[in-house]
């Protein structure tokens, strides 16, 4: 918890920052920031911007973008890839 936080390897849990959460690995758990990055990850981003390489789960936010197999690759307040 603080206001930046990066993980460059795989991460598992729950990830509280006030700026931004960055998983460069796999993510499985809750993100929750402005800003939340992952590149593969299982679980929800909750914040102003979501992007996930990839997903399997839920994205809540003001801009939520989702690369790769999302319900859509970009759409504002709720995106999803199941």
């Amino acid at each position: 918890m603080g206001v930046f936080g990066a993980v460059d390897s795989d991460f598992t849990g729950w990830q509280y920052n006030f700026g931004a959460n960055i998983t460069k690995g796999n993510f499985s758990g809750l993100q929750m920031g402005v800003v939340n990055y992952a590149n593969s990850a299982k679980g929800l981003q909750l914040g102003v911007i979501n992007y996930a390489v990839s997903l399997k789960g839920l994205q809540i936010g003001l801009i939520n973008i989702i690369r790769q197999g999302g319900m859509f690759p970009v759409f504002p307040i709720v995106n999803w890839s199941f």
